[in-house]
């Protein structure tokens, strides 16, 4: 899903159908966990995600961070994003990818 503009006019709009009856009675709370990421990323909706309870509108605002690491002689990041040890091997390197390899 994409959105070309911004605002709390556009964007992306969800309903979304929680079967709250299939919980179990002992589930601390009801509702989904939304995270935006590029297609090439691995998803961690614990770490960047945002919870949205059921029964409510909600609302979240989202900005896009870019950043472009340099590679030698100025830093150790590879170049195409690439590392050997990043369990990911499928997706881009990302900070919270490494933290987790």
């Amino acid at each position: 899903m994409t959105s070309e503009r911004a605002g709390p006019s556009y964007g992306l709009r969800f309903q979304v159908f929680v079967n709250v009856s299939d919980y179990l009675p002992t589930t601390e709370a009801a509702g989904v966990r939304l995270t935006v990421h590029s297609p090439d990323e691995q998803p961690f909706p614990d770490t960047h995600g945002h919870s949205a309870p059921t029964g409510f509108v909600s609302s979240f605002g989202i900005r896009l961070k870019r950043m472009e690491r340099l590679s030698s002689p100025y830093g150790d990041c590879v170049k195409d994003g690439k590392n050997d040890d990043f369990i990911y091997k499928d997706k881009n390197y990302t900070t919270e990818g490494c933290q987790r390899s």
